[in-house]
Parts: structure tokens; sequence; C-alpha cells
């Protein structure tokens, strides 16, 4: 199983996403998920008991996940560069996650591949769309 840990706030675009293209998942988040879909959900206080693969999805919910003991996997969705406006950039938190070892990267897209490949490492996959069938069989 796959533990998909969202941050707070999400849209229904993602949920969808996420819904259409994955089966035997679980999302965590603080946020409150749409009725819409009816998706496995737990809140992110249920993370510290999931022993499955968890991929993050924003720099907060990697910071987390690279301190979680019980996963079996753990990677870090790249969908954007938010870190880009960030005012000060400290690249020293984001080479703690970038470069940490217990997070696979993952990236949406060939243009970020390359960015994240020069400034840190290679991401391990290439996933559009919320996609993560070929992350189950890894």
């Amino acid at each position: 199983m796959i533990g998909i840990l969202l941050g707070h706030a999400f849209d229904d675009q993602i949920v969808e996403s996420i819904y259409k293209n994955n089966e035997d998942y679980c999302l965590f988040s603080t946020g409150a998920v749409s009725q819409k879909y009816p998706v496995p959900y737990l809140q992110t206080l249920r993370i510290y008991d999931f022993a499955g693969t968890v991929i993050s999805t924003d720099i907060p919910t990697s910071i987390l996940v690279s301190r979680l003991k019980m996963p079996s996997k753990k990677y870090f969705y790249i969908r954007s560069l938010e870190w880009v406006g960030f005012k000060p950039l400290i690249y020293e938190e984001l080479k703690s996650i970038y470069l940490n070892k217990e997070l696979e990267l993952i990236v949406s897209n060939k243009k970020d591949y390359d960015l994240i490949k020069s400034l840190f490492r290679e991401p391990k996959y290439i996933v559009q769309d919320w996609n993560f069938s070929e992350i189950k069989n890894d």
C-alpha cells in the first residue's frame, strides 16, 4: 500500500487525479478531503503507524516523512519548485531534503527532472498526474 501525505491545503484536482490513477493507497492530511471522491483517508497523525511506502508532496511533508521510522520506502513527489520564490532562499535547508538518502525523489516533468538533477541529485522517477503505479512495483 502507498500512503500519500498531502499538506493542509490542496485542491480537488489533486484528489481526483489520485483517485483516478491509483489503487491500493491511502491519503493522509490535516486538511479535509472532499466527499466527491471516495478515497481512503486518515489524519496526518496516523502516518506514524504506517509501514508501507510513503510519498510526501511538499517541503513540510518531506521533513516529516524523513523523520519517520516505520515506512518501508520514502519518496518526495516534486510537482512544483515551491522554493523558487523563497526569500531568503537557504540552500542548506533544501539540501537537507533533496539530498536526504532516505527520500527518493520523484518529479512530475522532464524540465524539473533536469533541474533537480543539476542542483541536487537524479530523481528516480518521472510521474505525471499522480499515477504511482510504477512505484508500487518498486
